[in-house]
């Protein structure tokens, strides 16, 4: 059995602040897109839909989506 994997310990001083290349704001919403791979999909084996979830960031101002900007 392996052991567990240790997250590396940051201090969150050492973090620097994101902008939207955009508008320029410094401060973004966390929401989700959701998926559902059918039961039906030939590599879903539990036989259920399954349910997936991606976090996405959209800009307070703007909306702009981080790391969508210009596409």
């Amino acid at each position: 059995m392996l052991p567990p994997q240790q997250q590396p310990q940051f201090d969150i001083r050492e973090a620097l602040p994101k902008k939207c290349p955009q508008c320029g704001c410094e401060l973004f919403e966390g929401l989700y897109r959701l998926g559902v791979i059918p039961s039906m999909a030939i590599r879903n084996r539990t036989g259920q839909d399954l349910l997936i979830k991606t976090e996405a960031y959209l800009c307070w101002e703007c909306g702009v989506e981080y790391g969508k900007e210009g596409k």
